[in-house]
C-alpha cells in the first residue's frame, strides 16, 4: 500500500507549516492533564503550569509529561517535535480509545523521542492511523504501531524528511506499514527493527542488518515492489509454516544468499541431506544434495529443504540483500524419463508474486505451476497440486505464489534438448500479505468438474483431478490450458489423472466445448498399495442442464451417474491402472430419448405428462426404477423384473427429471426435460 491517501494531507500540512512556522506566538506545549490533543485543557505553556493554552501547532515542541496520556483525535494534528515521557511514564495514543468515524494523523516536522518508560501506541479497533516524521526517531521506551490481531488498530509511519533520517535509541520499533519518501535517506541504527505489514521505499532505506520482515499465522510482511527507491544492506525475512514437518520447497528473496542461512532452521549435517537442488538434465531423479554452507541459493531457483520431524509450527528465516527488478533463469527439457522437463524454480522477491500478471517472460515454458505440500505422516513425501488458466487441481492452489516459495514449471516439449527462459520484473509482484505457504483459481462460467479417488479406509488419501471446458482448448495437450500430472511422493495417497494423446497424464484437463452427443475421457490411477478405492465427484460447476456425467468401469461393465452424487468403489491391486476407467459426458435433448452408454440397457422418453422407460436388455433381471427431480428428491420408485416398459404419470408438471435403473452392479441414469 503506497499510502497515497495522505498525499493531499501532506501538501496541505506543508502549506500550514510555511504559514505558521514563523508565528511569533509558537511555543512549547506541555501536557498537564490526560485528554485529547484537540482539548486546550490538556496543554500548558510551561511544565506543570495552568491549563487552557492553545493546542500544538507547526512550530511547537510537544512534551507528554509523566503520568499523562494524550490521544491524537484529529485527522491533521501537527507539531515541530515530540518528546514522550520525562522520566518513567507518559503515553501518546495515535487515535482515541473510543470509536471515531475517521482515522487520525500526526505530523512531526522534526524529531520524535520516546523516553524510557514512555510509549506510543495506536488506539481504536479497526483504526488505521498515520504518523509522519520529518526528522529522527529515538526510541528508549515502547513504540508499537500494530496490534496482535489482523483487524486491530494500527499506525502506519512515513519518513518524509529532506536528507538523512535515523531510527535509533536503545529499543527497536515494531512498524506496521513503513514508507520512505523519495526525499528521505533513512538509516536503521538500532538492531531488531521489525515491519509487520508493507515496507515501501521511494527513497533510500539503509537496513544494515537491523531490519526483519515478520511472519505469523495472520500474514507475512513484504517489500512493496512498486517502490522507486532502494533498500540497502542486509534484511532478514521470516516465513511462518503451519507445520515444520518434512520437506518444503523454498526460495531465497535475496541476492546470493547462501545455504548457511538455513542452518538455524534445519540440520545441514544430518545423515540424509536436508537440502536439495534440482537438475532437470540428470538421468536419475534430478535431486542433488545442496548442503555446503557456502553453496549459493540462486535467485529464481527453488530448493527442497527438510525442516525435521516435528509437526509443530515453525518460523524460518533467511537474510541478505533484497532482490529487486528484473531476474531470469535458463531452464531445459532433455526428455529424461525421470525429470520429464520439469524445473524447480522459486519466487525471487521479498513479496508474493502473481503467476497471471503481466511482466513474466515464459519462453518455451508451459503456463502451469506445480506446488508441493509436505505429508503429515511421511517426512520424505508429499502431494503435488497444479494451477493454470484460473483453475487449480485441488481448489486451493492459486496464481499467487508466496515469498520464499519454490515451485515446479515444465519446459515445453519440442526438439530436444529444449532451452527455455523464465524471467520476472517488479510488475509480477503483489502486496497480498495473508497468502499462506501453499491457496482457488477462478473459472467463472466454465463447466468444470473436480473428481477424486481415495482409499475407502483412509479419507486423507484422496487425490483430485479437474476436467473443464474452454472454447480455446483442443483435444490434445495445450500448454496454456492443461496441467500435467506429477505423481505424489507420499505412498499412502492415490494418484488420479486423465489420459490424453501420446500417453500424457493431466491433473487439469481442458477440453473444447462438446459438439457430439457423447465424449469419453480416459482416466488413470496409480496406487502404491492394494485396497478398495472410491471414485466420486467432489464438485461440479456450471453443469449444462442437458448433460449426464457417468463414471465407467469397462472391465466390470458398470456405469455410475456422477451428476447426482454417485460414487464407485472397487478393490484394486497396487500399480498403474489405465484403459479401464473413464468419464463419459452425455448430452440429452428435451422430450427425446437420451443417448445411453454403449449397451442401451434402457431407453426413456417423454410423452405428454408421462415418462416412459423401457428395459431393453434381454438378460436383465430384477431391478429398480427410480425417478428424481433436479434437486435429487425421490418422486417414484418401481420394482422391475426384466425387459419391458414402465410408465410414470408425472403430476408434478414441467421440469428436469432424472430416471435411474439399477440391477446388481448395473446402474444407468438418464436425464429428461418435460416441457410445459
Amino acid at each position: 500500500m503506497r499510502m497515497q491517501n495522505y498525499t493531499v494531507l501532506k501538501l496541505l500540512l506543508s502549506v500550514v507549516f510555511m504559514s505558521f512556522v514563523t508565528d511569533l506566538n509558537a511555543a512549547d506545549r506541555f501536557s498537564v492533564a490526560s485528554g485529547n490533543w484537540s482539548d486546550t485543557v490538556t496543554w500548558s505553556a510551561t511544565r506543570g503550569g495552568p491549563p487552557g493554552f492553545s493546542i500544538p501547532g507547526p512550530g511547537d515542541n510537544v512534551f507528554i509529561d509523566d503520568g499523562y496520556t494524550v490521544s491524537v483525535d484529529l485527522s491533521d494534528a501537527i507539531c515541530y517535535s515530540v518528546t514522550v515521557g520525562q522520566g518513567l511514564s507518559g503515553i501518546l495514543n495515535i487515535g482515541r480509545p473510543t470509536t471515531q468515524p475517521n482515522s487520525q494523523s500526526l505530523t512531526v516536522i522534526s524529531d520524535l523521542t520516546v523516553n524510557t518508560g514512555a510509549n506510543i501506541i495506536p488506539r481504536r479497533n479497526n483504526g488505521k492511523h498515520m504518523l509522519i516524521v520529518g526528522g529522527d526517531i529515538y526510541n528508549n521506551g515502547t513504540m508499537r504501531f500494530s496490534s496482535g490481531t489482523r483487524n486491530g488498530p494500527v499506525c502506519n509511519v512515513i519518513m518524509n524528511g529532506s536528507g538523512s533520517q535515523a531510527l535509533g535509541g536503545t529499543v527497536p520499533v515494531q512498524f506496521n506499514d513503513l514508507a520512505i519518501e523519495s526525499t528521505s535517506i533513512t538509516s536503521f541504527i538500532t538492531p531488531g527493527q521489525t515491519v509487520k505489514g508493507t515496507l515501501l521505499s521511494d527513497g533510500i532505506l539503509t537496513a544494515d542488518g537491523n531490519l526483519t520482515l515478520l511472519s505469523d499465522p495472520l500474514g507475512t510482511a513484504l517489500v512493496d515492489g512498486s517502490g522507486t527507491g532502494q533498500v540497502t544492506g542486509n534484511v532478514t525475512m521470516q516465513r511462518y509454516l503451519t507445520e515444520g514437518f518434512g520437506y518444503k520447497y523454498v526460495s531465497s528473496p535475496f541476492v546470493e544468499a547462501t545455504v548457511a542461512e538455513l542452518g538455524d532452521d534445519t540440520d545441514l549435517t544430518a545423515g540424509f541431506p536436508a537440502c536439495f537442488r534440482y537438475d532437470e538434465s540428470q538421468a536419475g531423479s534430478g535431486w542433488i544434495s545442496h548442503i555446503a554452507p557456502a553453496d549459493i541459493l540462486n535467485t529464481l531457483s527453488g530448493y527442497a529443504v527438510n525442516f525435521g520431524a516435528v509437526l509443530a509450527p515453525l518460523t524460518i528465516d533467511i537474510s541478505g540483500t533484497v532482490a529487486d527488478g528484473n531476474h531470469s533463469i535458463t531452464l531445459y527439457n532433455h526428455n529424461s524419463s525421470k525429470t520429464n522437463g520439469f524445473n524447480l524454480v522459486g519466487n525471487p522477491y521479498p513479496s508474493p508474486i502473481d503467476w497471471d500478471a503481466a511482466g513474466w517472460t515464459k519462453d518455451n515454458v508451459d503456463n502451469a505451476i506445480y506446488r508441493f505440500s509436505a505429508s503429515t505422516t511421511d517426512q520424505y513425501g508429499g502431494t503435488y497440486s497444479s494451477y493454470i488458466n484460473g483453475v487449480s487441481s485441488d481448489g486451493v492452489t492459486t496464481n499467487i505464489i508466496p515469498s520464499m516459495q519454490g515451485f515446479f514449471v515444465h519446459v515445453t516439449d519440442g526438439a530436444y534438448p529444449v532451452t527455455a527462459m523464465l524471467g520476472t520484473s517488479n510488475t509480477v509482484r503483489t502486496n497480498n500479505k495473508t497468502v499462506t505457504f501453499l491457496k482457488s483459481g477462478s473459472a467463472i462460467g466454465r463447466f468444470l468438474i473436480r473428481a477424486v479417488a481415495t482409499f475407502a479406509d483412509d479419507t486423507a488419501s484422496a487425490d483430485p483431478q479437474v476436467i473443464y471446458f474452454d472454447d480455446a482448448a483442443s483435444d490434445g495437450f495445450d500448454t496454456e490450458y492443461d496441467a500435467l500430472k506429477l505423481l505424489n511422493t507420499d505412498i499412502g495417497l492415490t494418484n488420479f489423472y486423465s489420459v490424453i494423446e501420446n500417453g500424457k497424464n493431466l491433473s487439469v484437463n481442458a477440453l473444447p466445448l462438446q459438439a457430439g452427443e457423447k465424449l469419453s475421457v480416459p482416466l488413470g490411477l496409480v496406487t502404491y498399495r492394494a485396497g478398495e478405492v472410491c471414485f466420486k465427484l467432489q464438485t461440479i460447476e456450471n453443469e449444462p442442464l442437458t448433460m449426464n456425467l457417468l463414471f465407467i468401469d469397462a472391465e466390470a461393465g458398470t456405469s455410475i451417474n456422477f451428476s447426482q452424487g454417485g460414487e464407485y468403489r472397487v478393490t484394486l491391486p497396487a500399480g498403474r491402472h489405465e484403459g479401464r476407467f473413464s468419464l463419459v459426458f452425455l448430452k440429452t435433448t428435451a422430450g427425446n430419448e437420451d443417448v445411453d452408454y454403449e449397451t442401451d440397457i434402457i431407453s426413456a422418453y417423454v410423452s405428454g405428462n408421462m415418462i416412459i422407460a423401457e428395459v431393453n436388455d434381454i438378460d436383465a433381471g430384477q431391478g429398480e426404477m427410480t425417478v428424481y427431480d433436479i434437486s435429487g428428491r425421490t418422486l417414484y420408485t418401481r420394482e422391475v423384473y426384466g425387459p419391458g416398459r414402465t410408465v410414470f404419470h408425472m403430476n408434478t408438471g414441467a421440469g428436469i427429471y432424472i430416471i435411474r435403473y439399477s440391477s446388481g452392479t448395473i446402474q444407468v441414469v438418464e436425464k429428461l426435460i418435460m416441457g410445459r
